[in-house]
């Protein structure tokens, strides 16, 4: 018996490179068990998206009608998981099972889907504490796309920092893909202490390139997927060079020192 799952992830847009490297992530996992399960073969079948909601629903479609699969692990943007979360409540004999996406709407679960992940929300921890506690930040403006995950990470950010006497005296929201943010940073007030941006993939490297170019007069805070590993193991120098100094918040380090990650790290990049 062949079993059949179904993998949907960004392979097109801002999201392309860690996209890929959940296919390879993937891939990994199952290398570990041979391929196998209880005796029976298990085929991965790829189906790429855009990070857009329909983009994800007309890839899961195919993965169901065309390729038949008994499952489905995916996708990795927010809005395209609660798109996959009501398209599981349509198909109650497929397992459906959340990649990376930390949207909040989605833990309005249905009994056929499953999520591991963390919320947009709970990845930023920590960061608006110690932004004003530690940094002295009293008035910051954010940066965001505007759609559900940059949505969590700049209410999880608002909380801490709002609560401990900060406050966010603007919100500049833009669309997904952007590649110029002339406008967008013609709109951050000059009296902010930093910009907290959480723009991430190559959009987040666009806005803190062009911010420097343009502004640069104020610190950087960033959001978790323009400051962890999704991001800093594939730019340039010049990117990475962007971002020296730029606080972020992430559970994610690739120099962890736990001999469990090393052992992953050693096979993913094997």
């Amino acid at each position: 018996m062949t079993i059949k799952i179904g993998l949907l992830t960004t392979l097109i847009g801002p999201y392309q490179k860690p996209g890929e490297d959940g296919v390879r992530g993937a891939k990994l996992a199952l290398d570990e068990f041979n391929f196998t399960v209880g005796g029976d073969t298990v085929e991965l079948v790829v189906e790429g998206t855009n990070a857009m909601a329909s983009s994800a629903t007309d890839a899961a479609d195919r993965l169901l009608k065309k390729h038949d699969v008994d499952a489905i692990v995916g996708p990795l943007s927010v809005d395209e998981a609660v798109a996959i979360r009501d398209l599981a409540r349509l198909n109650p004999d497929k397992t459906f099972v959340n990649g990376a996406a930390g949207s909040q709407p989605i833990y309005d679960p249905t009994a056929n889907f499953f999520t591991f992940t963390p919320t947009g929300v709970q990845w930023i921890a920590g960061l608006g504490t110690f932004c004003y506690g530690r940094m002295g930040y009293r008035k910051v403006a954010t940066v965001g796309e505007a759609y559900s995950f940059p949505y969590a990470q700049i209410g999880g950010f608002a909380l801490e920092f709002c609560r401990a006497g900060g406050d966010i005296s603007k919100m500049v929201w833009c669309a997904l893909g952007t590649t110029d943010y002339t406008e967008t940073i013609q709109q951050i007030p000059d009296d902010v202490d930093a910009v907290f941006s959480t723009l991430g993939g190559t959009d987040g490297l666009h806005f803190i390139a062009q911010y420097h170019a343009q502004r640069g007069d104020k610190p950087i805070i960033a959001g978790t997927i323009c400051g962890d590993q999704s991001l800093l193991h594939f730019i340039d120098r010049a990117g990475a060079e962007e971002l020296v100094g730029v606080l972020s918040a992430s559970p994610i380090t690739d120099d962890n020192p736990d001999a469990e990650w090393q052992d992953f790290v050693r096979r993913y990049r094997a």
